[in-house]
């Protein structure tokens, strides 16, 4: 039976998908296999829809405009009962994002996935309020956590949150370039016969990087 998803990413932080690993489109492609259709919701400036092909099938992107508060995000355009109710299961990102609390208590068939990230939107004597009132309600609304690793479970267990399950990260290989380029030959020359540590990450202003 062909089920319809809609993933929240809460982050307010617009993306762009053609250079980045976006794990949403990565989970997105693995649940269309098993015959699922997906709705993704990223920040944006403005209202309108993109549409990615993936195996005959289409992965519907929604970019909405959203309330930035600090480092969460509040999206207006969802806080509709009847407008939620054509969505079989809703996935939002991190425990610690409103749109979580706020999804979980307007549709009754919300996940989570999350990460082992700390929130810099919440503050150490916040974050202690934070999870004091919102923990006790993602355990009685929220069907399930979703981790992407197993560290990231046992933070989640360490705040007395329940019903995980490591499910790993979402990949989607569209935007690593096919072939390696002469920069990137040069580097790995040069990192012959040594000891070297390699660190995978992006340059962006979000990040303070």
């Amino acid at each position: 039976m062909n089920r319809k998803i809609l993933y929240v990413r809460s982050g307010p932080y617009k993306l762009n998908l053609s250079k980045y690993n976006s794990q949403e489109v990565g989970l997105a492609k693995a649940l269309t296999d098993l015959d699922c259709s997906v709705d993704i919701l990223y920040y944006s400036d403005k209202n309108y829809d993109q549409i990615i092909n993936y195996n005959d099938r289409t992965i519907k992107i929604l970019w909405r405009k959203g309330i930035k508060i600090f480092r969460t995000g509040i999206y207006p355009s969802l806080l509709n009962q009847a407008y939620l109710k054509q969505y079989d299961a809703i996935i939002c990102s991190e425990y610690s994002q409103l749109m979580s609390i706020i999804l979980s208590k307007l549709h009754n068939n919300v996940y989570v996935y999350n990460g082992i990230y700390y929130n810099l939107f919440k503050l150490p004597f916040i974050e202690k309020f934070y999870d004091w009132l919102f923990v006790p309600l993602i355990n009685k609304n929220v069907k399930g956590i979703f981790c992407k690793t197993r560290k990231a479970k046992k933070y989640l267990e360490n705040k007395g949150i329940n019903n995980l399950q490591v499910i790993g990260v979402g990949l989607d290989p569209k935007p690593v370039p096919k072939q390696m380029d002469k920069q990137t030959k040069c580097l790995l020359r040069k990192m012959d016969n040594h000891h070297n540590i390699l660190f995978v990450g992006q340059l962006t202003k979000r990040k303070k990087s």
